[in-house]
């Protein structure tokens, strides 16, 4: 399957946020997952826990810019405000 040529993704927000502030871009959506998920333990096993991800969503002239951040910072929507986005926040919590 082929990358849509519509969507620029991103590994880290630094490099998103560059990209926003390039293109002049003053909103983004950030949509928050929390879920409850199976993870392999040290030993032997498996442990499960909460994990939250965060995706960050902006659109410039047709192209969408996003970014995936596993265990975002506590203070995420802070940094973004700083930045000079305003945000749209969606919440998902999956159990």
């Amino acid at each position: 399957m082929s990358e849509d040529p519509r969507t620029r993704r991103f590994d880290a927000l630094g490099p998103w946020l560059e990209a926003c502030r390039a293109a002049g871009l003053a909103h983004a959506v950030l949509r928050t997952t929390d879920e409850i998920r199976a993870e392999p333990a040290k030993e032997r096993g498996v442990t499960v826990g909460p994990v939250r991800r965060a995706t960050l969503l902006a659109y410039d002239q047709g192209v969408l810019l996003r970014v995936v951040l596993d265990d975002p910072p506590a203070d995420l929507g802070g940094q973004l405000r700083d930045a000079g986005l305003t945000l749209r926040v969606v919440v998902d919590h999956l159990g």
